[in-house]
């Protein structure tokens, strides 16, 4: 894609009701991130503004913004960032459970950073769950997914009432 992208076709992380996310090698910063394609321009833009601000030790790195093109029909607008190498969610399906107490404890403190940190840059992520951490390459764990993000005492979007609201 545009010459800096090289999707992973057998990668494709996830696709939802919103967007489509797609596992690619950034051939120009030599890394993997995850490209989440978006139907609406106004959503990708709040999740890039929302990485902008919040990317860091436990919440994925905006990258790039991308539009233009239309790797999936009906999803022109795009935000690469910092990939993990599965989630939370897909990690403990294939380990079955299988989590050592040190790796248990060593998530829950990259998770609740995660959440201290977006709290504490004044937002709620409000879609917290299992499928929205991904472990990095070094065992820690990130947040993804703040296309429903919303202040801290701000008004909640359709989107995040059809979820079942911020937490």
């Amino acid at each position: 894609l545009l010459g800096r992208y090289l999707v992973e076709k057998a990668a494709q992380a996830t696709a939802g009701g919103f967007a489509i996310v797609d596992i690619a090698q950034d051939l120009q910063l030599k890394t993997m991130v995850a490209i989440k394609w978006f139907r609406e321009r106004a959503r990708a833009e709040h999740e890039a503004a929302m990485l902008r601000r919040l990317g860091g030790a436990h919440v994925v790195s905006f990258v790039d913004f991308l539009e233009g093109i239309e790797p999936h029909a009906g999803y022109p607008y795009g935000v690469a960032m910092g990939a993990g190498t599965m989630s939370l969610l897909q990690m403990l399906r294939t380990r079955a459970y299988k989590v050592s107490p040190a790796e248990v404890i060593a998530l829950t403190i990259g998770l609740l950073s995660g959440i201290g940190h977006v709290h504490a840059n004044g937002f709620v992520h409000c879609d917290i769950k299992p499928g929205n951490s991904v472990i990095r390459g070094d065992g820690s764990l990130a947040l993804v997914d703040f296309d429903t993000t919303t202040p801290i005492g701000g008004r909640v979007s359709a989107y995040t009432t059809w979820y079942g609201g911020c937490a």
